[in-house]
């Protein structure tokens, strides 16, 4: 019995097969960590297979990078997974970006696992442009996500402008409100992030609105910014024109 073929068996059957080959090759089987991090990602049966795996082998594994992920990627059971992982060798998991991007991404039980994280790692949970941008790709709890991610308890890490401007064009109201609350004076409406939310459809007049009346004083309207909410016909007319009246606008060629 190879390696591969054990990868093969963690990562598409059930737990039967693998406890089946655990007791008739057990002289001729190694739970390697590519072993392991396929049952990790065994969207059938992957917290049964890992959970006779700690079982039968136990001292053989080693909680990786590779298996965190793969678990954090895992649709079905990853959450299930995530919290064996923590129950078993929670001291030695450690999480590191891919790993949460890989939650962020997870449009099954991505949520729950990004809880798990901040529940158990906190200090490890990191906002990066790469973990927005996977959120940001997550239609089904990417926003709850990225929620959960800058309600973090005692963050004081200030949002780096380029992760401002994908929330400003790839999230809701909400989300921009939150930020707005979460980081105050820390965060600077720059060109960029009024061109994100003036390109951001559908909801980019509600964002356009909120930093008006949030922070209508630094709010700088280009030509560039303008012409984004042209081109986003959920904009809406009226709210051209008020980008353009803010910036003294009105005879641009851009209406003539």
């Amino acid at each position: 019995m190879s390696e591969e073929d054990l990868i093969t068996v963690g990562r598409f059957y059930d737990y039967k097969l693998m406890e089946l080959l655990l007791e008739l090759k057990r002289d001729n089987v190694k739970v390697t960590e590519e072993v392991v991090k396929a049952a990790a990602g065994n969207r059938h049966d992957g917290y049964e297979v890992m959970k006779l795996l700690f079982e039968k082998r136990g001292e053989e594994i080693t909680i990786t990078e590779k298996v965190v992920t793969a678990a954090a990627g895992n649709l079905n059971n990853g959450y299930k997974i995530m919290e064996l992982l923590f129950e078993k060798r929670g001291e030695e998991i450690t999480i590191t970006e891919k790993t949460i991007t890989t939650a962020a991404g997870n449009t099954n039980s991505g949520k729950l696992i990004i809880m798990l994280l901040l529940e158990k790692k906190s200090e490890k949970v990191v906002i990066t442009k790469k973990v927005v941008e996977a959120a940001a790709g997550n239609l089904r709890f990417g926003k709850e996500i990225i929620m959960l991610l800058l309600e973090k308890p005692g963050d004081d890490v200030i949002i780096p402008k380029e992760i401002v401007v994908i929330i400003a064009g790839k999230f809701d109201v909400k989300v921009v409100a939150l930020l707005l609350e979460k980081q105050r004076e820390r965060i600077v409406i720059t060109e960029e992030v009024m061109k994100a939310a003036a390109g951001n459809n559908p909801y980019g007049r509600g964002i356009i609105k909120l930093f008006m009346e949030k922070r209508g004083g630094e709010v700088i309207i280009t030509e560039e910014v303008v012409i984004a909410g042209v081109r986003n016909k959920m904009i809406g007319q009226k709210r051209v024109m008020l980008l353009m009246k803010h910036q003294q606008l009105l005879k641009t060629p851009l209406l003539s």
